[in-house]
């Protein structure tokens, strides 16, 4: 334990180690109410807290909570809870829950051979990593957004997201109450796979990087930068926008992630979204178009021939111009290129604070991915989206680090998540402050949530044992095996019913039939007196 309770220094926006942290809180039933927890020792990797001493504190109201002065309102050992508490904690892989995923992964033209491969290996671990009953689908993003789906049930196929013969009319058709009628294990384009093991067993290899227009989040470009790249001989590869099919599902990879997880799953679920990426987004060669663009701006190309004239030597062109010639087009050209690369982050930031609204609107966790080889400016946006979003920031230096450094360390933290249910109710549409410590040392930051409406007690039943109906039998079959059982219950229960009442009836009918003849045989009969005649 001594590992886990040695603390490290913060390095920039990475959080320090070790921590614990409440991942999510699902109390939209008050009298049932449970949360997530993860632990990480100093080194960012998972601890597994059924080892551990674990409390959690409560406060009512969306204040900060401090618990130095608070009691836990449930305390465990080893899993278990201690004397005096009531409560359960298991692994999330044993708890009765349900659990859904989407990974979004880069695939534009920078990502190399070598990346892809080791990007392969990277979603297989991380897949390990998930409940093996925990919906799946998989997003790549280019220039186009794409989505693993299965026509039959036994190959995997990728479409674009937004294409409308064979996605979008899909997913509208299901929005509108039409399910996905494909063959037994057949998954609809843009649809979720019913377990891990479809998408690893399916998947033999990712697509191709291609597109020089990444649309990690689908920020349109400037009509001038689109000019400038097209006389480059570069145009984006999807050019559907003026396609009479209605607005497009989604722009960007992420927002097809959101979008996805919010159709195909309900609020009870524990929705997780993996973002394997170098955060690029755009253009990828902004930066040398407004470069371009900026050293033959009028005022930069002035100077330059001023320059020109007074030294006799070319200035414009930074081959073969004079050193002073060329620094003063660099001075003139480079504030230029910096101004146009903040106006274009700060559209970045706006979106991303959009995106992070979203996620917490639909209690959605992200955890990222950097690829080896992610800009600064990339890890920057990287890092950001993990902490707002909830998740845990990875990163790997080289190619052959990426699995055992990143992606395998988040499947064990995926996999060690605990789960606990307090045995104690909490008050309808009211807003509450959780926190967790472990062995009385590493404490969470406050939680804040608010309760649902109060439920009924056959709705908590009936959503177990759906769960188990989908644990056991996918959610293909569960769903349906589970409705046919419970007609089949209903019936037998009126049939019983009626058979209770008849013998009921008859037993009435006996008992008080009995007792009338009873009484009639033991009454002696009335004797008539004789008469004597007169005289």
């Amino acid at each position: 334990m001594a590992a886990f309770s040695t603390r490290a220094a913060p390095q920039g926006l990475m959080p320090s180690f070790p921590q614990v942290k409440v991942d999510r809180v699902n109390a939209a039933d008050p009298s049932g109410w449970s949360l997530q927890v993860t632990a990480l020792n100093q080194d960012g990797e998972s601890e597994e807290l059924l080892r551990h001493k674990v409390s959690v504190f409560l406060k009512e109201g969306s204040d900060p909570i401090m618990p130095a002065g608070l009691e836990p309102i449930v305390r465990f050992d080893s899993g278990l809870p201690e004397p005096g508490f009531d409560g359960r904690m298991k692994s999330i892989r044993k708890a009765d829950i349900r659990q859904a995923a989407i990974i979004v992964m880069a695939a534009h033209a920078d990502i190399t051979r070598q990346v892809g491969q080791a990007m392969k290996e990277a979603l297989d671990a991380v897949l390990n990593g998930l409940r093996e009953d925990a919906r799946v689908g998989v997003v790549f993003y280019g220039d186009k957004v794409m989505v693993i789906w299965s026509p039959d049930g036994t190959r995997v196929e990728l479409r674009d997201v937004n294409e409308y013969q064979h996605c979008l009319g899909r997913l509208r058709s299901e929005a509108m109450g039409r399910p996905y009628d494909g063959p037994q294990g057949a998954v609809g384009c843009g649809g979720l796979f019913s377990s891990p093991s479809q998408v690893t067993g399916g998947l033999k290899t990712l697509p191709a990087g291609q597109g020089l227009f990444p649309r990690l989040f689908g920020i349109p470009e400037a009509a001038a930068v689109m000019e400038a790249a097209r006389l480059r001989g570069h145009s984006p590869l999807d050019m559907r926008s003026g396609e009479a099919v209605g607005d497009l599902f989604a722009t960007g990879g992420l927002e097809a992630a959101v979008r996805m997880l919010a159709a195909a799953t309900d609020p009870s679920t524990s929705r997780e979204i993996i973002l394997i990426s170098d955060g690029r987004d755009g253009y990828l060669r902004f930066a040398d178009v407004e470069s371009d663009r900026a050293s033959r701006s009028r005022s930069c190309v002035a100077r330059a021939k001023e320059c020109s004239a007074r030294t006799g030597r070319a200035g414009l062109d930074h081959e073969g111009g004079s050193r002073a010639c060329t620094r003063q087009v660099l001075d003139c050209a480079i504030p230029k290129v910096a101004g146009a690369l903040r106006v274009r982050e700060e559209a970045v930031r706006d979106y991303m604070a959009a995106l992070i609204r979203k996620l917490r609107l639909f209690d959605i966790r992200l955890s990222v991915i950097a690829l080896p080889g992610t800009g600064d400016v990339g890890l920057a946006r990287l890092k950001i989206l993990a902490l707002k979003g909830r998740g845990t920031f990875r990163s790997a230096g080289t190619i052959g680090g990426l699995v055992p450094v990143a992606a395998t360390p988040l499947a064990e933290e995926l996999a060690t998540q605990v789960v606990i249910h307090p045995d104690r109710g909490l008050t309808p549409n009211t807003a509450y402050s959780v926190a967790v410590s472990v062995d009385d040392d590493i404490y969470s930051g406050a939680y804040r949530f608010t309760t649902g409406e109060s439920v009924m007690f056959w709705e908590g039943t009936w959503r177990r044992a759906r769960s188990y109906a989908i644990r056991k039998l996918g959610h293909a079959w569960g769903p349906v095996v589970l409705w046919i059982a419970a007609v089949l219950a209903a019936l037998l229960a009126v049939w019983l019913s009626w058979k209770m009442g008849k013998g009921i009836v008859g037993l009435i009918k006996k008992i008080g039939g009995g007792k009338a003849r009873s009484g009639l045989k033991d009454q002696p009969r009335p004797r008539v007196p004789g008469l004597k005649r007169p005289g």
